[in-house]
């Protein structure tokens, strides 16, 4: 009995830890706009004005979701799209005994406000402020070291062995990439995917 109860109440602990920030997201959206800032979680009027101002179309509300949807799925495709062939080759030809790699992830490890300011000067330099692309090739960056990092685990895990054999088999790089490897990490890039559209 004593096991079985320090087990659900670990169980319940564990929960809470989870639970809490999503019920403290939801909780603060039936805030009012100045309660928003009070530390009190539960001491407040109940308001669904936000909740109005998003389905109501207040303020060009679909307007700032559309370009919210345009900006998160294209910076993740096109981290997928350069990810996914850089974490294959770091994890078969491991260039430069892995320093590359570990550049690459470097980059996570920098504050976003670093990257802001240079990127800033960037897009006004090439007329690209506030615009899509801008905003897609920005989060392209903050995801690509991560979205690699995830990947080249996958790729890791994958026998060697099975490419040398579909080279036996007449089977090309690029073959061998979509029709043996690719088949075995299935869930390794919508995985990767998820994530960076949650981080977007």
């Amino acid at each position: 009995m004593t096991k079985k109860a320090l087990f659900w109440l670990a169980t319940a602990l564990i929960l809470c830890f989870f639970v809490l920030p999503i019920v403290w997201v939801y909780i603060t959206g039936l805030k009012a706009t100045e309660d928003l800032y009070k530390p009190d979680l539960l001491m407040f009027v109940p308001t669904l004005e936000h909740y109005q101002y998003i389905f109501g179309g207040g303020a060009n509300s679909l307007v700032e979701i559309r370009n919210s949807v345009i900006i998160a799925v294209a910076s993740t495709a096109l981290c997928m799209v350069v990810a996914l062939p850089a974490a294959y080759s770091f994890a078969r030809w491991n260039p430069g005994s892995g320093h590359l790699l570990y550049v690459t992830v470097s980059t996570r490890m920098f504050p976003a406000v670093v990257a802001a300011i240079p990127f800033f000067f960037l897009f006004k330099g090439i007329n690209l402020l506030d615009t899509h692309i801008s905003m897609i090739l920005l989060y392209t960056y903050f995801n690509m070291s991560f979205a690699t990092f995830l990947l080249y685990g996958f790729f890791r895990d994958i026998p060697v062995e099975l490419e040398h054999a579909a080279q036996v088999d007449g089977y090309g790089r690029g073959e061998i990439f979509l029709k043996v490897v690719f088949p075995l990490i299935a869930p390794g890039p919508p995985i990767t995917a998820v994530i960076c559209l949650g981080k977007d």
